[in-house]
């Protein structure tokens, strides 16, 4: 403190009563001197001034420590003790260069440090800093000890006074008398030891021992202290002992034995591990027993073990955790079968570790042809040296128990060098492909790998009937079956797959006549997994390949997988033909020799194919894209498909799995959700990759930032796997969540950089909020891509992208047929390069209050196109059709003359699906094949129902046990519905009789419309909806699904042979045929009409004459029904009054019905007219167009609804005079 004079320190044992005071210290340090060895003491200090002494400062405690001797190894110990406090024997001398001798009566020279070695603690050496001749000062600083002659030595020990500071470095430098000068010694170790007796002392190491008579030390500090103390330093002669044990093993692993080793060697190794030197045993006799008793061991078991086998340090599960791939494992084939209950021997080894240590490698056995749910079971965690392992049993299945076994690295370390061997178990043939980039290499080691086959597979059984029935336990004592014999299996190890297989079916399937040939064909067969894996990833954005400068945030979430896929030979579950699952595929014995019985794809510069090979078939890829298919927008069954594409794709219509023409009725539907046809639907997924990808369907890329610019996906699962990489222009960043329709939507505009919204919409999704949001910061794609296919995508990489047709006139089209139900249309082009078109969209166009309403109603790559409008009735359509040439793009729209059409209410059902709690003889499980290896979902019967046929094939029977029968079916869009039709059967034991019909726009909540009970009219039972006063008319709803029950009918066999759905279908209107009818149907009235005669309680009501009258027939309810006008551009016709108001009227005759409730008119009259008073004929349109409207009550017009119109008629210019007669 600045205001302090002096201090005063007190003190006293912590058991003591008074404290000692010492006065008068000047300085802000002091050491309190005399005190006792290991005791605590208290302290605390006072400061004092010209104003008196202050109070005490907190006590603290502090505890001495005592000058006690380190027990030192003194195994060929050199400089033995002359007695305490006097030189050792066999030194000469010792200096130092900077610090300082304490305590040493030997070393009054102020260079002399011969305390270091004169068997006294009391005396040391001390240098107030933390490094001495080791970091700096190498060849100046340090302390020197002479000695009497030249020694070889590989060892030092040395010790502190005290245990206050501990070494982490050492240098030696020696006087090599041979080069007459100062050298250091290379790598030299420091370790510290524990002398038993609480004391640490430092042994030195030497790699190699020296020859020398002068040797100069160098310590470093731990942590940096500033306190290098050293009391005592030993030598000692250098002893073989270790180095000729070391020598006993080939390798570092200490896996293999020199050849030189016998019983002799190991006998005289012992002998002299076992004899004391100075009265102590070798320093590190135990660790050299376990050695030396490892070689024992080994030279025991040498004509049982197996090769020893390298672990690849690099192929661990940790290094996988950004990428998002599943399905793998990190298994290391041993090349080893064993049985339950057999008893192994395995050698760990590894360079840098000892003998008992815990090793980072657990031992995985398995059970061959097993099921999923149980095949693997980690025994443990190995150790270096001899493990003895039992093995389990993992199956109680009434086969051989046992299978291949297999090694995880679960280190983290890719320089760990772990080998290991066996003894015992069956050696099964073994092919390790694992980063072998050498083409030579590759082919020696599947020469090899062939001639084990042709050695091991013809003799199976016999090994087989050796091992298992001769030598083996129950687990195995089984009659040979080479389907289920343990022995029977084979790993083939490549960079990204693994194969685990029957050995017989690897080598039935390469077995060509020689051992070349056969390699030849193994070769290529693995070759073509490893450019299906190479293409595969790269479509997820996965390389190893990075350009110099690459973050590591991007190679660590897109690397390719450390681990490999996994196929196995394995049971299959009920329906199965293959399966992925969590570690591994799945595969049947049928299945395993088309693995390596495949050609690579050949292909051009561009990745185009030009050769006949083929890739593993549909199954294989669909099951690994199981595994490998990003879960963030993966959808079973559908998104793991589109590597099955990538493997069979060839740039035609015809190389996929699905049909564009069922495509094409998907995004042109206007139906919400999924196709139910799965393959369809990955057409959507496909069709982003043709609109994008500009390279052919096999082109691969040099390096991660090719693949990201050039592959769809691979920037879609970049973003997957790093959010915060994706495109945001407007600020709103990439989000995902839980819904994979919706990652899609957003991933994929991202990797676009456009809004995809028109392209999801047609596929039938709907966009939530936050993903409108963020595909909206995006220029929207202008481009027709729903239409895209594979011809035209290679028609595109062939010719360059172009404008083509955009915005020409150059389509055309007519109506070349008008059936009651169904308008064709026959299309054209005028385009300059017809090859370049692609096909035509056709858009339907109907009126509805004078507006115009454009519905896509189809695609075609034909010249014919058939609209069916069966649910459209006594409607006027035209239609909009638009050329879309091969890049995309879309021609001016050419309008058809507009065509009336009749339609019979019928709703079309080809966007229906249909489910039912109903079981059928007639549902259909399919059986797994290549082409559908998973399990296929049952395939209901129920589309009968609604398969426009009501033949017997056509026909539903099926029952319900646990409920009522319902039927419900989903017609994909809000539809108007009007009444349901039910075909019944040949037997009506089977018929449904009494329903209740319901609808829902959600599928969850349901309204009922009807109940009752059919009522059949030539096997034809017709339910006409009505609204909920049930009035006598027919109702119009709108729904998306309809649901039967049939009541009263559980455990009942129903047949049900076809269902319609039918829409509004009836009222029409018309303007007079002049030429049948003889009369006008646009003109001025020539007399009064007069509506209603005045009497008592009525006003006249008439038409005047000179009013605009427009008349027509019409079919209806004139109760319910309302004529408009419109002119073409959708404005309403009428006059105007003197406020300046539109104004018309109109009026619908019908017979009298006396008394009666007013009924339907097969065909009335309409007049719709405009007062002379309010006309103002200069402002007549050119064209007219009558819409006829039915509302559900007359007197609220609740339920309005359009359900008929015209073909726009002309005006005449010069009007004619019309009479009206009742």
């Amino acid at each position: 403190m600045k205001d302090t004079d002096s201090y005063h320190v007190f003190y006293k044992e912590e058991t003591g009563d008074s404290f000692t005071k010492i006065s008068n210290i000047t300085k802000t340090n002091y050491t309190l001197e005399g005190l006792k060895d290991e005791t605590t003491y208290i302290l605390y200090v006072t400061g004092v001034n010209e104003l008196g002494e202050g109070p005490g400062s907190m006590k603290v405690k502090a505890s001495t420590l005592s000058v006690k001797r380190a027990q030192m190894p003194s195994y060929k110990l050199i400089n033995d003790s002359s007695g305490e406090g006097k030189l050792t024997q066999h030194i000469v001398s010792a200096k130092h260069v900077v610090g300082s001798m304490v305590n040493s009566s030997l070393d009054t020279d102020v260079q002399s440090a011969n305390g270091l070695v004169d068997d006294s603690y009391e005396s040391y050496y001390r240098l107030e800093d933390w490094d001495d001749a080791v970091s700096y000062h190498q060849w100046q600083w340090g302390t020197t000890v002479q000695l009497d002659q030249e020694y070889t030595m590989d060892r030092f020990t040395l010790a502190a006074p005290m245990d206050t500071v501990g070494y982490g470095a050492a240098a030696i430098y020696y006087w090599d008398s041979e080069q007459n000068k100062e050298v250091q010694a290379s790598n030299v170790r420091i370790q510290q030891k524990d002398d038993g007796q609480g004391r640490k002392y430092y042994v030195i190491k030497l790699a190699k021992p020296i020859k020398t008579s002068r040797v100069r030390f160098g310590l470093t500090t731990s942590g940096g202290v500033r306190n290098i103390m050293v009391a005592e330093i030993r030598f000692f002669q250098y002893d073989s002992l270790e180095s000729d044990i070391q020598a006993l093993f080939a390798d570092d692993l200490h896996l293999t034995l020199a050849k030189d080793v016998d019983t002799e060697l190991l006998n005289t190794l012992q002998q002299r591990l076992d004899t004391k030197n100075h009265g102590e045993y070798h320093p590190d006799q135990k660790a050299l027993q376990v050695e030396l008793d490892t070689a024992k061991q080994l030279y025991a078991e040498q004509d049982t073990l197996n090769d020893t086998i390298a672990v690849h340090a690099n192929l661990r599960s940790n290094k996988d955790s950004g990428i998002s791939v599943g399905g793998l494992n990190a298994w290391q084939p041993l090349g080893i079968s064993a049985y339950a209950g057999q008893e192994l021997v395995i050698y760990v080894g590894n360079p840098g570790m000892k003998t008992g240590q815990n090793s980072s490698l657990s031992l995985v056995a398995t059970q061959q042809h097993a099921e999923a749910s149980g095949f693997a079971k980690t025994i443990g965690n190995l150790k270096i040296g001899r493990n003895e392992i039992t093995i389990p049993q993992i199956t109680s299945t009434d086969v051989e128990k046992g299978g291949a076994l297999y090694l995880q690295y679960n280190g983290n370390k890719d320089t760990d060098q772990y080998a290991v061997r066996v003894s015992s178990g069956t050696r099964v043939p073994t092919l390790d492909l694992y980063q072998v980039k050498d083409k030579e290499e590759r082919m020696k080691r599947i020469r090899t790998y062939i001639e084990e086959l042709q050695g091991f597979v013809p003799n199976l059984q016999q090994q087989h009937e050796k091992d298992h029935k001769t030598e083996g336990n129950e687990q195995v004592s089984y009659a040979y079956d080479e389907k289920t014999c343990v022995l029977n299996i084979t790993d083939i190890m490549l960079d990204q797959m693994m194969y685990s297989i029957p050995a017989s079916q690897v080598w039935n399937a390469v077995n060509d006549g020689s051992v070349e040939a056969g390699a030849e064909k193994l070769n290529a067969s693995l070759n073509a997994m490893d450019d299906m894996m190479t293409l595969f990833y790269q479509h997820k954005g996965l390389t190893d390949n990075f350009k110099e400068g690459t973050a590591q945030n991007v190679k660590d979430k897109n690397h390719l997988p450390a681990q490999h896929l996994n196929i196995r030979y394995m049971k299959m579950f009920d329906g199965a033909f293959m399966y992925a699952s969590g570690n591994h595929i799945g595969v049947e014995w049928g299945s395993t020799r088309g693995l390596v019985n495949s050609k690579p794809v050949e292909v051009d510069e561009n990745g185009k194919k030009i050769g006949v090979g083929t890739y593993f078939g549909w199954g294989i890829a669909h099951e690994i894209g199981h595994n490998i298919n990003q879960g963030s927008y993966a959808i079973a069954e559908i998104t793991n498909n589109y590597f099955s594409l990538l493997a069979q794709a060839d740039e035609t219509n015809n190389g996929v799995r699905f049909k564009y023409e069922d495509v094409y009725k998907k995004v042109t539907s206007n139906v919400t959700g999924r196709s139910d046809n799965v393959f369809t639907q990955l057409g959507m997924y496909w069709q982003l990759h043709l609109a994008y990808d500009r390279g052919y369907n096999y082109r691969t890329y040099a390096d991660y930032d090719e693949i990201f610019k050039n592959l769809f996906f691979a920037r879609v699962d970049s973003y997957a796997r790093n959010t915060a990489l994706a495109p945001a222009p407007n600020g709103i960043k990439l989000t995902l969540g839980k819904d994979a329709e919706q990652n899609i939507m957003r991933l994929a505009s991202a990797a676009a950089e456009k809004d995809l919204s028109d392209f999801f919409q047609r596929w039938g999704m709907v966009m939530d909020a936050d993903t409108k949001a963020y595909m909206q910061q995006f220029e929207k794609e202008a481009r027709a891509i729903y239409y895209v296919n594979d011809e035209a995508r290679a028609y595109e990489i062939e010719h360059g992208a172009s404008e083509g047709i955009s915005g020409r006139d150059v389509a055309t089209a007519s109506v070349s047929k008008n059936d009651r139900s169904s308008v064709t249309l026959t299309l054209g082009n005028t385009a300059d390069q017809a090859e370049a078109i692609l096909g035509y969209e056709i858009v339907r166009t109907t009126y509805d209050q004078g507006k115009q309403k454009d519905e896509v109603v189809g695609f075609t790559m034909d010249n014919k196109f058939t609209d069916q409008l069966g649910p459209v009735s006594n409607r006027s359509v035209s239609y909009k059709v638009t050329a879309i040439d091969k890049f995309l793009n879309r021609s001016a729209a050419v309008q058809v003359s507009p065509v009336k059409v009749e339609g019979d209410g019928s709703q079309v059902k080809d966007s229906w699906t249909i489910t039912t709690n109903m079981l059928s003889k007639d549902d259909e499980q399919k059986p797994a094949e290549g082409e559908d290896p998973c399990a296929p979902q049952l395939k209901s019967a129920a589309y009968r129902m609604i398969d426009d046929g009501t033949a017997e094939e056509n026909t539903y029977t099926g029952a319900s046990t646990n409920a009522d029968p319902q039927i419900t079916i989903n017609m994909g869009k809000t539809t108007e519905v009007t009444a349901l039709r039910y075909h019944r059967g040949t037997d009506e034991r089977y018929d449904m009789t009494d329903y209740r019909i319901e609808i829902s726009q959600d599928g969850k909540t349901f309204k009922k419309l009807k109940e009752g009970t059919f009522d059949f009219k030539d096997d034809v039972a017709t339910v006409y909806f009505q609204n909920a006063d049930n009035d006598p008319w027919i109702a119009t709803y709108d729904a998306v699904y309809v649901r039967i029950t049939a009541l009263n009918k559980k455990n009942s066999t129903l047949v049900i042979p076809e269902l319609d759905i039918l829409g509004p279908t009836g009222d029409n209107i018309e303007f007079y045929n002049e030429e049948a009818a003889e009369t006008a149907s646009i003109g001025i009235l020539k007399e009064d009409v007069i509506l209603q005669e005045k009497d008592e309680t009525h006003e006249e009501q008439k038409i005047e004459k000179g009013s605009l009258i427009f008349t027509g027939t019409y079919k209806g309810n004139p109760a319910y029904n309302v004529v408009m006008l419109y002119d073409e551009a959708g404005n309403i016709i009428g006059g105007t009054d003197a406020e300046g108001s539109l104004i018309a009227n109109q009026v619908i005759f019908a017979p009298n019905p006396q008394n009666a409730l007013l009924g339907e008119v097969s065909e009335g009259t309409w007049v719709y007219w405009i007062a002379e008073k309010d006309l103002n004929v200069e402002q007549l349109p050119e064209k007219v167009r009558a819409e006829l409207y039915r509302v559900d009550n007359a007197l609220t017009n609740e339920g309005q609804r359009l359900v008929s119109d015209t073909l726009l008629v002309k005006i005449p210019e010069i009007l004619p005079e019309i009479t009206l007669t009742k």
